[in-house]
């Protein structure tokens, strides 16, 4: 029996097995779970441990605790960073954006430049940007791609000013070496690594200047994965372009890359919300979330040999979804009060309550295997479920 229509959704396609050649099977093999290790052990202090299920621990010593002013956490590869209701950045991990010494502390980023009041922060694989209550964006890290925006390829450890952007960005998404910024008219500009198409500009070519990505109609949400991107535009149509080999943008094609924005008839009519993982993306609409993209991991964790792509997956989760956000290998969702996740290195299939998370959480963020969240009271937690 084919998909059925829910929630006002029309899924498409039907599920389909893709197996790859076997010159292909030792790489799949050995790098993703290698980058993945790459990506999440930087910031493994914060996760209390694997064991079966999905449980918190509070990460002490955060600034501004005492005072509960923080206001969102973003959790990027090598990194963490906060923002406080005042408009201040603070990031912490292994390997702070800009920064050579691997001390784990929390550092001020707005007394490195980040002078204006922050309304919000994003942290990629090893770079972040802030936007400014202002519409300006600024950006710090590593710059190898491009990612930093600012018409070079030189880190910077303070924060630099992105060139060629209007004073009028009201969202930014950084992903694994690329970001994309969304404009208070509806218009998507990208820049950084483009080798996956990521960029949407129709090229291949890295980028350190930001690029428009032509678009049919006005974007009201948008999201940078590892590799690909994905919007929602004002009809509720998602549209996604880059990395597409597990399927990530949405539909069953055979390119493994699309340079500019293919629209994803999943959720046609329906989203509200997008969140771009590693390998897969998560939409919300009025039923709640669905996902689509890798879907399961092989023997001791390691990515299997054989991908199964899976349209529409209806998550069942307890009511509306409140929040979403996806990361490498892990999704969670805030929805009737607690915190629910699935993947993750516990190969869990279906949701899991996050146990020990104290008050009403006001801000969500997955990482490469892990989350964190923030709590009214102003406390942070950490997990990954096993």
């Amino acid at each position: 029996m084919g998909p059925r229509e829910i929630g006002g959704c029309r899924p498409r396609f039907r599920i389909e097995r893709i197996i790859f050649p076997l010159y292909v099977r030792p790489i799949i093999s050995i790098f993703i779970p290698l980058l993945i290790a790459v990506c999440s052990c930087s910031c493994r202090d914060f996760y209390p441990g694997s064991r079966r299920g999905c449980f918190a621990r509070e990460i002490s010593g955060v600034p501004g605790e005492d005072n509960q002013n923080l206001r969102s956490i973003s959790v990027g590869g090598t990194h963490i960073c906060l923002l406080t209701d005042g408009g201040e950045i603070w990031c912490r991990g292994r390997r702070i954006p800009g920064r050579t010494k691997r001390e784990a502390f929390w550092e001020a980023v707005t007394t490195m430049g980040m002078d204006d009041r922050v309304v919000s922060v994003s942290a990629g694989h090893s770079h972040a940007c802030g936007l400014t209550a202002e519409g300006a964006v600024k950006c710090w890290g590593h710059n190898e791609y491009g990612q930093l925006g600012d018409g070079t390829n030189m880190a910077r450890k303070a924060p630099v000013r992105v060139r060629g952007l209007d004073d009028d960005t009201i969202f930014i998404s950084t992903g694994g070496f690329h970001t994309c910024v969304l404009s208070d008219r509806g218009e998507v500009r990208c820049w950084g690594l483009n080798y996956s198409g990521q960029i949407g500009d129709g090229t291949r070519e890295n980028r350190n200047l930001p690029v428009r990505v032509v678009l049919e109609s006005n974007i009201v949400a948008l999201a940078s994965g590892g590799f690909h991107t994905c919007a929602v535009d004002s009809r509720k149509d998602v549209f996604c372009w880059g990395y597409n080999y597990y399927g990530q943008l949405g539909g069953v094609t055979e390119n493994d890359f699309h340079a500019v924005p293919m629209r994803g008839n999943e959720m046609t009519g329906c989203a509200s919300e997008i969140s771009a993982g590693g390998w897969h993306t998560c939409g919300v609409h009025p039923g709640g979330a669905r996902c689509w993209g890798y879907h399961r991991f092989g023997p001791e964790g390691g990515f299997s040999a054989e991908s199964v792509i899976v349209p529409v997956a209806s998550i069942s989760l307890p009511g509306p979804v409140d929040s979403l956000s996806s990361g490498g290998i892990l999704t969670c969702a805030h929805s009737g009060g607690n915190v629910w996740c699935w993947g993750g290195p516990g190969k869990n299939v279906s949701p899991r309550r996050v146990e020990g998370i104290s008050g009403r959480v006001i801000s969500l963020s997955c990482g490469p295997v892990g989350a964190c969240s923030i709590s009214d009271h102003g406390r942070i937690y950490c997990w990954e479920c096993g």
